[in-house]
Parts: C-alpha cells; structure tokens; sequence
C-alpha cells in the first residue's frame, strides 16, 4: 500500500506544478520561409507556475507548439532554445509569433498569447 500512496502523492503534486491553466479558441498561423503554411481555429491552453508561462496549442489537424517563456525571460519553443518572432503580416492581423533561434524560418502565431 505505501507505493501505491506514494505515487498518488507524486501525482498530486505534478498537477499543481501547473494548476493554474485556461483553455481558449484562438486563430492560428503556422508560416513557413515567410508563407502561410497552416492556419485555422485552434485550442490555446495557457498555464503559469511558479518558474514560468506554458502555453500550449494544437490546430484541428494536429499540428501545434509548445512556448515556455522563463521568469527569467529564457523562451523556448518545442523545447528548443527560441524568441518572439517579428513578423509584419501576423502583427497586422493581432497575432504572436514564435520561432525557435535554429529555424527562424518556421513561425508558430496566435491571437491572445
């Protein structure tokens, strides 16, 4: 019993790591080398902890990213080393982007980031 209490436990604290979650439809935008490659209606799940801001989101087809901006400012995207990407087209249309620093070329954009 005392493992099977343990893991419980474990879980229960894992959970709250990232409590603090919303989940919002939102208009998405994947560009590639500077060209719509994939837009649409996608789910945006926003979480905050105490180390830092995750945001999570998947188009209809599947497609989706990972954004994890540290307190520290560090940001990554899909767990790569990445920034805010300035794109006029996106900014003209409310939306956010962001690129990993190793492709640049492949923009994940959003409304309401």
């Amino acid at each position: 019993m005392k493992p099977v209490l343990f893991a419980a436990l474990i879980s229960c604290f894992s959970v709250a790591a990232y409590a603090a979650c919303t989940d919002s439809q939102q208009q998405c935008v994947i560009y590639k080398n500077g060209n719509v490659a994939t837009e649409g209606g996608c789910t945006v799940s926003k979480c905050q902890s105490a180390d830092a801001q995750v945001l999570k989101w998947k188009l209809k087809n599947g497609k989706g990213v990972t954004v994890e901006i540290g307190k520290n400012g560090k940001v990554l995207v899909n767990k790569k080393p990445g920034e805010k990407a300035n794109n006029s087209n996106a900014s003209g249309m409310g939306l956010t982007c962001y690129a990993a620093d190793a492709d640049k070329r492949e923009q994940f954009c959003s409304t309401n980031y």
